[in-house]
């Protein structure tokens, strides 16, 4: 976290003397990131990995080798491989594949 705002509130509680509620309206933050700060809790968000983690090997493969595949394909390619995921996810991440690759052209 940003120690110069976790600074400010410090501040703000400690030498200011405002409530919880005031400090978040001061600073537009949330009551329970300032609540954090004060507690001394670092936010974290946890590091979800990808369902299509194990097939990006497999989908740069294909990719490679028929550069003008579309995402329906590779999604129909992937259930073949039981893929249980989504079809956005695969879009999702086709899409940022092939603007890797244009670029690389």
């Amino acid at each position: 976290m940003d120690p110069v705002f976790c600074n400010q509130v410090r501040h703000l509680y400690e030498v200011e003397r405002l409530s919880i509620r005031q400090i978040a309206k001061k600073l537009r933050a949330s009551t329970k990131r300032i609540s954090r700060v004060i507690r001394n809790e670092k936010i974290t968000k946890a590091v979800v990995e990808s369902i299509l983690k194990p097939y990006e090997r497999l989908i740069d493969q294909w990719y490679q080798e028929f550069p003008f595949l579309k995402a329906s394909q590779v999604y129909e390619r992937l259930k073949a491989y039981e893929y249980k995921g989504g079809y956005t996810m695969v879009v999702l991440y086709t899409r940022s594949t092939a603007e890797a690759q244009a670029g690389l052209s």
